[in-house]
């Protein structure tokens, strides 16, 4: 199953397979459009049955912000707390160099339990 959500400026692709979930984000994350990147993944986080892997897919995203790193570490909290394996994956261009820039490579692009 894909679902599209359609922020300001930001697509978001969710497909699910046996209890792994993939979120692909297109596009910018700042804070005009992060809402619709959190409520994808607070969605995914708690609907049920929850995920067992939750991925999130930044090969398509053309900057991030802040507010989107924040979203990414908030979601990362939450897989946590609802015990989701989690993982943000294919980070490059200004995606990489910003999660770099704050020393969060590793923290977000390792899988985490």
């Amino acid at each position: 199953m894909t679902m599209w959500a359609r922020g300001p400026r930001v697509y978001t692709v969710t497909s699910r397979d046996h209890g792994h979930v993939h979120v692909a984000v297109v596009r910018d994350i700042d804070r005009d459009t992060v809402g619709a990147l959190v409520d994808n993944l607070t969605g995914e986080l708690g609907g049920r049955p929850a995920p067992v892997f939750l991925c999130v897919d930044l090969a398509d995203v053309t900057f991030l912000g802040v507010a989107g790193i924040n979203a990414l570490l908030a979601g990362q909290r939450q897989a946590r707390r609802c015990r989701v394996t989690y993982q943000v994956i294919n980070a490059a261009g200004i995606a990489l160099y910003a999660l770099r820039a704050l020393r969060l490579e590793t923290v977000l692009l390792t899988p985490r339990r």
